[in-house]
């Protein structure tokens, strides 16, 4: 399923806020959100700014309950973002 663009639409800098919220979530460990926004068809291996993907993200937080999550759905885990 694609994502609902009229229900998500852009921030001021163009983004998605779908995008936004996906990687926010993974940064803050939000698991219930992730499992929403993934199941709405989000990019499991979406990237910001910085090439970061939602794993690595995760990693760098600590937040191994969404590591697992994206892991067990597929994520690359041999992404390289802008610092490696």
């Amino acid at each position: 399923m694609a994502l609902d663009t009229v229900e998500y639409g852009a921030d001021d800098d163009g983004k998605d806020k779908a995008m936004v919220s996906l990687h926010a979530a993974a940064e803050e460990g939000n698991v219930d959100t992730l499992k929403s926004l993934l199941g709405r068809g989000v990019d499991i291996n979406a990237r910001d700014a910085s090439n970061s993907t939602l794993l690595v993200r995760a990693a760098a937080k600590g937040n191994f309950d969404v590591v697992r999550l994206l892991i067990e759905r597929g994520a690359e885990v041999d992404s390289r973002d802008k610092w490696g």
